[in-house]
């Protein structure tokens, strides 16, 4: 956090200074600094003029800068944006999102999205927002939740872009169905909550078994059935899958919550579905409950798909 980096410095017996202050301020905030650490190292505005003159520091916001040179990687700006936010912004919007590792389908972004307290005008560099949002820390940089940020992006994005984030988010496990639906619940109202709130609540009824614990299982009756074991988790006609029997033209696809995390999701492997039928394989699917409840029926059925496909 910016502010306890400035309280750790004060704390020292005898801290760096000047360029040795900057150095150290820099190396701990991805090569950034403050003009308020600036002047905590002993460097007045004279100062960091002359420097600035001499390129040995370069102005990346108001009263913030890059120490030894303005080629700043993702984290640098993220920082930088903070800095010149003040102690209570938070990264949020898209650049929340690839803090937290959410893939989106935005290209390079010309400004850093900050979220603040109190109505600030965005700058040429800078995405203000207004509001208090939910907040955590991830790598050092305050940012909004997952489930905030989702919120956040539901209000300004399309639906489809929406839904593309929303599955990423589902599938890398950064946030739980709970959490988004009960946050969505409280902003009723506003934009992309009701998209938010449908797609939650279908993940909570779907919330079941993992695809990895139904893909153990289904491999567990394969071989205590003694069945020809399958190829496993391939790539076949450009997607991924889970059991393909090549010599019976059959794919067994598992149906758990990995799977079907959203309606894009589950419309998404329909599509597959029918790539692979249309290359001539025969495809099914079985649930949690084929496999745990149902073993013997599921095994007569795949004996028969196994012999009806049989070259």
């Amino acid at each position: 956090m910016v502010p306890d980096i400035t309280v750790a410095y004060r704390r020292f017996r005898n801290p760096p200074r000047r360029d040795a202050g900057a150095a150290w301020f820099a190396k701990r905030q991805a090569g950034v600094i403050s003009i308020a650490q600036l002047h905590v190292c002993g460097l007045d505005d004279a100062a960091v003029a002359r420097r600035v003159r001499a390129a040995r520091l370069w102005r990346i916001h108001r009263g913030v800068y890059a120490v030894g040179h303005d080629a700043l990687a993702p984290r640098g700006l993220w920082f930088a944006a903070l800095l010149a936010g003040g102690p209570e912004a938070v990264l949020s919007h898209a650049d929340a999102l690839d803090v937290w590792g959410i893939r989106t389908p935005r290209g390079a972004r010309p400004r850093v999205h900050i979220t603040v307290p109190t109505v600030r005008r965005s700058t040429t560099t800078l995405n203000v927002h207004h509001g208090r949002p939910l907040i955590t820390t991830r790598h050092g940089l305050r940012v909004t939740t997952v489930a905030q940020t989702l919120l956040d992006i539901a209000q300004t994005e399309s639906e489809s872009v929406v839904q593309t984030i929303l599955t990423d988010a589902f599938l890398a496990r950064r946030v739980r169905a709970k959490e988004l639906l009960e946050l969505a619940s409280h902003a009723r109202g506003r934009r992309g909550t009701a998209l938010l709130r449908a797609q939650a609540q279908w993940q909570v009824d779907h919330d079941t078994v993992t695809r990895s614990e139904l893909e153990r299982a289904f491999l567990r009756l394969v071989t205590e059935r003694g069945f020809q074991r399958p190829v496993t988790n391939h790539r076949l006609h450009g997607y991924e899958a889970d059991f393909h029997w090549p010599d019976h033209a059959l794919v067994v696809e598992t149906d758990g919550l990995r799977c079907h995390t959203t309606p894009e999701a589950f419309a998404r492997d329909r599509k597959r579905d029918r790539i692979h039928r249309a290359r001539g394989l025969r495809v099914e699917r079985v649930t949690w409950h084929d496999v745990t409840r149902e073993p013997a029926s599921l095994a007569r059925e795949l004996r028969a798909w196994l012999r009806a496909g049989t070259r």
